[in-house]
C-alpha cells in the first residue's frame, strides 16, 4: 500500500485531523462513508418506514455475498451480528459442549469477550485461564 492509497482510506476517517487515534476495538469511529449508509438508513426509514424492508432485505443480501465472496465463503456461512461480543455469544452458546470439554480462553481479553465463554463452565465444560507475560520477560 503506498502512501497515496493510506491517505485516501485517512480521508474516510476525519477523527485522525484531530487525534492520533489508536483504535482499542472498544469504540471505533465511523468511516464517511458507514456515516452516509446510515444517513440514508435514517432518511429512508423515517420517511418510508417498514416499506423500505423489502428494499433493505434485498441490500443485506447482496452485502451477505459480496463479504461471502471475499471470504470464500458460501452465502448461508455469513451471519450479521451487532458486535464482537454478540457474535461470541452465539458461537460459544451455539456448540455442543460436553461434560469434561476443555475450554481455553485469554483472561487479557476485553471482558465482554470472555464472559459467553466463562458462562460454558455451568453446561459442563472446563473452562481455563491462558497467561501472558510481558515483552521480554
Amino acid at each position: 500500500m503506498d502512501d497515496r492509497e493510506i491517505n485516501r482510506y485517512r480521508r474516510e476517517f476525519p477523527v485522525v485531523e484531530k487525534y492520533n487515534y489508536l483504535d482499542h476495538a472498544g469504540v471505533a469511529p465511523v468511516s464517511l462513508r458507514v456515516k452516509r449508509a446510515v444517513e440514508t438508513y435514517l432518511r429512508e426509514s423515517s420517511e418510508e418506514g417498514a416499506f423500505q424492508y423489502p428494499a433493505w432485505a434485498l441490500r443485506i443480501d447482496a452485502i451477505r455475498g459480496r463479504c461471502a465472496g471475499l471470504l470464500g465463503a458460501d452465502n448461508r456461512e455469513i451471519a450479521f451480528v451487532k458486535s464482537t461480543s454478540h457474535g461470541l455469544s452465539l458461537v460459544a452458546g451455539g456448540l455442543d459442549w460436553k461434560q469434561g470439554d476443555n475450554l481455553l480462553f485469554c483472561g487479557q481479553d476485553f471482558p465482554s469477550n470472555i464472559y459467553p465463554w466463562q458462562a460454558q463452565g455451568k453446561r459442563g465444560s472446563r473452562r481455563g485461564l491462558s497467561r501472558t507475560r510481558r515483552a521480554g520477560s
